[in-house]
């Protein structure tokens, strides 16, 4: 294998384990607003993450 190739296959498995770390990262926080949204304690600041476009209170 020569040097270019020894360098694609690093990248290459640099950027999955990249994306595989990304993934994770992502099911993490959206499991973790999920269980927020489920107790009792609704918590309107995560509110903003799913609908930007709500106003102060919450609302659309």
């Amino acid at each position: 294998m020569t040097l270019k190739g020894i360098q694609h296959t690093l990248l290459q498995n640099i950027l999955e384990d990249f994306d595989n770390i990304l993934e994770l990262t992502l099911t993490t926080i959206r499991n973790s607003l999920n269980s927020f949204k489920s107790s009792p304690l609704q918590l309107q600041q995560f509110d903003i993450l799913e609908n930007p476009n709500a106003n102060y209170k919450g609302e659309t």
